[in-house]
């Protein structure tokens, strides 16, 4: 991680020489730029390559959620990882966070030992993220089951690691709830394909279209969790990735590829 290109947002000089000294310390890296503010943050962004941000909550001219939500609306920034230090420890103030997008969140005063973990989650996180992707599925049919209700979607993109969901909101969809996703997909001259019992946990959930939940379906964030997965979905998922790597262009809005569903079928 000595590559790594960092940068510290902080109002303060002395927490930016901390963390910037800390960064140097474990990851051994040179290439670390600070920004007392998110405005001075910002520029850095639009004419740096940074790899990491670490920024503090509440400063002035721009605080960190608004350096956040510019991050996150930015096409060319939003998968960078942003971890938020901050002196606000209660619950609503870090699931907001990481509604909002914050890859980690480091409570002042923290040790160099807890920034180091921080910092390397949220990378190793992010490499996760870079797999390979499959979008633009072939026709599929897919549920989420939590807390006893089935839901109804459809799939964004899948890898191995997880999947980006479109979901009918319910209120038993929250942030970390453990969930199973049933995919059925018909796959020509493989016929239909069921991964079901692929078990998870949400990481992600997000209104769509900035819209009320009550009104809308949302986007859901989902990591599996393999060890608690059927070898037979997990099988399943790995035969249906497979194939669209091969065929995806032949197979893109193919009519023909609807797929019926019923869990247990």
């Amino acid at each position: 991680m000595n590559d790594l290109v960092f940068l510290v947002v902080d109002d303060s000089q002395a927490v930016r020489s901390l963390v910037k000294t800390a960064v140097y310390t474990q990851f051994g890296t040179q290439k670390i730029y600070t920004a007392g503010n998110g405005l001075q943050a910002k520029e850095i962004l639009l004419s740096k390559k940074v790899d990491v941000i670490i920024s503090d909550w509440e400063m002035p001219k721009m605080n960190g959620q608004e350096l956040l939500a510019f991050v996150k609306g930015s096409e060319k920034l939003r998968d960078i990882p942003f971890i938020m230090m901050t002196s606000r420890d209660g619950k609503e103030s870090v699931l907001h966070s990481i509604q909002n997008g914050v890859s980690h969140y480091v409570v002042k005063p923290f040790t160099t030992e807890k920034l180091e973990g921080a910092v390397r989650r949220a990378w190793g996180t992010f490499k996760k993220q870079k797999e390979s992707r499959i979008a633009g599925l072939p026709k599929h049919q897919m549920k989420i089951s939590t807390s006893g209700k089935l839901l109804d979607g459809r799939i964004q993109n899948i890898s191995h690691s997880g999947a980006l969901l479109d979901v009918s909101f319910d209120s038993v969809l929250t942030l970390f709830s453990q969930v199973k996703v049933h995919i059925n997909m018909e796959l020509p001259g493989k016929g239909l394909i069921k991964a079901h019992n692929l078990s998870g946990r949400v990481i992600r959930l997000q209104a769509q279209d900035g819209q009320d939940f009550s009104n809308t379906a949302c986007s859901v964030a989902v990591i599996f969790e393999h060890e608690k997965c059927d070898k037979s979905g997990l099988e399943s998922l790995q035969t249906v990735i497979n194939f669209v790597t091969e065929s995806l262009p032949k197979i893109v809005d193919n009519p023909e590829n609807e797929a019926t569903f019923a869990i247990g079928a």
